[in-house]
């Protein structure tokens, strides 16, 4: 009897030292915040694809930037959308792709600001635009921090 007592101490002492792996509220709010955030950018995506080739048979050259803006930004999606599933099966890989995909939407910010001209100047027209890439910046980084907390925990494999 003394045997089987110790054996289960130490499998109960082993498994209060082994963190729970389990998905939180919060992995769900992020997992349902991604795909949301993904369904509305292709939405808005696809609407200004329609009506840049709606207006003109082809794509000019002059428009031939904004047309590869928006093809990084469908990879930043997907992106987005795997580091969220990643997270939601419990993987550390969703530390990395958070991390890929907020630094593509920095460097491609900060290319539309140094390249396009008067793109300052007409963006601060649209003022509420600002305000959704700074959303998007904020919620990509307390994603991937969150992730590495997680990580930390050994709640991420």
């Amino acid at each position: 009897m003394s045997n089987s007592r110790n054996e289960s101490d130490i499998f109960s002492e082993e498994s209060s030292e082994r963190p729970e792996r389990r998905r939180t509220v919060w992995i769900w709010v992020i997992f349902v915040w991604t795909v949301l955030s993904a369904f509305i950018d292709v939405l808005l995506i696809g609407l200004m694809s329609y009506h840049t080739i709606s207006s003109q048979l082809g794509v000019p050259a002059p428009q031939i930037g904004i047309v590869i803006k928006l093809v990084i930004e469908m990879v930043v999606i997907v992106i987005d959308l795997a580091a969220a599933w990643a997270l939601l099966m419990l993987r550390s890989r969703a530390i990395t792709l958070f991390a890929i995909g907020l630094v593509i939407s920095i460097v491609t910010t900060a290319h539309s600001l140094a390249m396009i001209p008067n793109y300052l100047s007409s963006m601060r027209a649209i003022g509420w635009i600002w305000w959704l890439v700074g959303i998007g910046f904020v919620t990509s980084t307390i994603f991937l921090l969150y992730a590495m907390q997680l990580r930390r925990r050994g709640v991420l494999l």
